[in-house]
């Protein structure tokens, strides 16, 4: 017997079938072609999205016509034409339940699969900052190394000690004019920005920039206690706090036993070595960069050019400002080697992972901005989520569906009569036979 056409239009379980489908089978062609676009294209996260979630509009809009369109047609709005009324309908089971527990089971796993991915993300990103910051300082440490056995070197010459002596105490100015062609020489060879002879009570005797270069009272005077003293080659003193102001480091010549030691400052250009070192990254990133930094009081004085402001060194910030990475660090609340989430100078939310530079009390942070270094992590979050919905979406219609096709049903209760209640004369009841 052939099916009736006109009954298979009227049946209520074609019209969900067919938008259902429609609707599922477009919004998966939609997600995996955009995916496929991705990975091909390389184009970025957000226009992904974007486009997947134009086209699932577009599948909702259409669905919602198609669906309008076939419940207008004559005899399916009702959709119980020429079914028998002697056919009674059995009663449906609520999907209330069914259908909580199975989206609460949904929106659970989208929740701990997009946790565990950011978690991963964040990992990632931790173990990358921290060897960054590894590398960075492993590298400033052998650049104060070398400062350090410059420094050594000209405090063993004992020739230039000999020629300033002669040059000091004899008045010959040959000797002078020796020892000051071996410190320029130094300086050219060593890639120095300029050096600076102080005499044993901390007046300036040379300057090879030229006497228009000052020298401040503070970078004089600090160099001349360190000497005397003997402690440190490494001066704290900074020129300027708006200009290029060097790094400097004192060394002093081995005169004779007993007598105060003259000094000589060496200083070199913030914007060579360290600046590009602080500055590179070791993949393509739009914000990473690199901070040195020390304490200044109740100041984070930046002692490096700044990626992200490059008109200025020397920059300031109060050392209680809460959230910011560099003062977290000074304050204690962040340990080297721990990944610290805070601001960076410009205000904007970072991760970074910081050491301190041994031999100084300079610190360094590797940083990456927080939308960069999750990024990654966002737009594989959205299409766990987009995934997760598609989901719902689907066990929601394929409940429906089993609703509308009697498959959840409630049981169907007897209805035949017991004989004992069978009253004579009634019509229905079977006939007794005859005795």
């Amino acid at each position: 017997m052939k099916p009736d056409p006109s009954r298979l239009s009227r049946d209520p379980i074609v019209i969900p079938t067919v938008v259902l489908g429609y609707a599922t089978l477009g919004a998966l062609w939609v997600l995996a072609s955009d995916q496929v676009v991705e990975w091909l294209f390389r184009d970025p996260g957000a226009m992904a999205i974007a486009s997947t979630v134009k086209g699932w509009a577009f599948i909702a809009v259409t669905s919602v016509l198609l669906y309008a369109t076939l419940r207008s047609r004559p005899g399916v709005a009702n959709g119980a034409e020429g079914i028998p009324a002697a056919v009674p309908a059995q009663p449906r089971r609520s999907l209330r339940l069914p259908l909580i527990l199975t989206g609460a089971a949904i929106v659970g796993l989208t929740a701990a699969a997009i946790r565990y991915e950011v978690a991963g993300h964040k990992a990632t990103e931790a173990a990358r900052l921290q060897a960054v910051a590894d590398i960075k300082t492993r590298q400033i440490a052998g650049w104060l190394e070398e400062r350090q056995g410059d420094v050594a070197f000209l405090e063993a010459g004992r020739p230039l000690a000999e020629y300033y002596r002669d040059w000091r105490e004899r008045g010959n100015s040959t000797s002078r004019d020796l020892l000051l062609e071996r410190f320029d020489q130094f300086r050219v060879a060593k890639g120095y920005q300029r050096l600076v002879l102080l005499d044993e009570q901390g007046e300036l005797l040379w300057n090879s920039a030229g006497e228009a270069n000052a020298v401040t009272p503070g970078l004089r005077d600090e160099a001349h206690r360190a000497v005397a003293s003997g402690t440190g080659f490494l001066l704290r003193s900074i020129e300027s706090a708006d200009g290029d102001a060097p790094f400097n480091f004192v060394a002093h010549l081995a005169v004779s036993g007993g007598r105060p030691s003259p000094a000589l400052i060496l200083s070199m250009d913030r914007a060579g070595y360290v600046a590009s070192l602080l500055q590179t990254w070791p993949v393509p990133s739009l914000s990473a960069e690199t901070l040195l930094f020390r304490r200044d009081g109740d100041q984070v004085l930046f002692l490096n050019r700044l990626r992200h402001r490059t008109d200025t060194v020397g920059l300031r910030a109060p050392v209680a400002e809460r959230k910011l990475l560099a003062a977290q660090v000074l304050r204690g609340e962040a340990g080297p080697g721990s990944v610290i989430e805070g601001v960076d100078y410009r205000g904007v939310p970072v991760l970074g992972a910081a050491r301190a530079i041994l031999g100084t009390d300079w610190f360094l942070i590797a940083k990456v901005d927080r939308a960069e270094a999750f990024a990654e992590a966002t737009r594989d979050s959205v299409w766990t989520a987009l995934a997760g919905l598609l989901l719902l979406f689907a066990a929601t219609g394929g409940a429906i569906m089993a609703a509308s096709a009697g498959i959840w049903r409630r049981p169907a209760t007897s209805t035949r009569s017991s004989p004992r209640s069978c009253a004579p004369g009634n019509a229905r009841c079977p006939r007794q036979g005859h005795r």
